[in-house]
């Protein structure tokens, strides 16, 4: 818990009514740590809108169809899960989800994660699966 942006990381701000540090690496993990010779991350389905005119991510320019990864409901799969987004998103300009039937994704603002609450969601990759082209918007 938080009382003020001193008793947060460096980057964070401290949600005054929730008490809760922001996520420093919302923009990016690349960007974070090693500066502004590195881009924000790309944009995906769970950002608000506008949060590109923030910098918080910059626009899918390639126009690549979102990548959905779906985790499990234990540490490990989330975390290599994370490291998939952080590499898609910021280094191959990739929009990444990371499906969970929860909030997980590494960007989130609050810092908010869930677990799945399956440890093989063979429905998930079934209806991926049998989606139009592969695209699973609306699925």
């Amino acid at each position: 818990p938080c009382g003020d942006d001193s008793s947060c990381p460096i980057n964070s701000t401290c949600f005054g009514n929730k008490g809760l540090c922001s996520n420093p690496m919302e923009q990016g993990c690349l960007k974070t740590i090693l500066g502004e010779e590195y881009d924000a991350r790309t944009c995906s389905s769970d950002d608000d809108v506008g949060a590109d005119e923030l910098g918080l991510c910059r626009p899918n320019v390639f126009d690549y169809p979102e990548i959905r990864i779906l985790s499990q409901n234990w540490q490990e799969p989330t975390f290599f899960a994370w490291v998939l987004q952080i590499m898609l998103s910021e280094i191959g300009n990739v929009p990444v989800t990371i499906e969970t039937n929860e909030k997980a994704s590494f960007y989130d603002p609050a810092m908010n994660w869930d677990y799945a609450k399956k440890s093989y969601d063979y429905d998930a990759l079934r209806a991926a699966n049998e989606a139009s082209q592969n695209n699973c918007d609306g699925v």
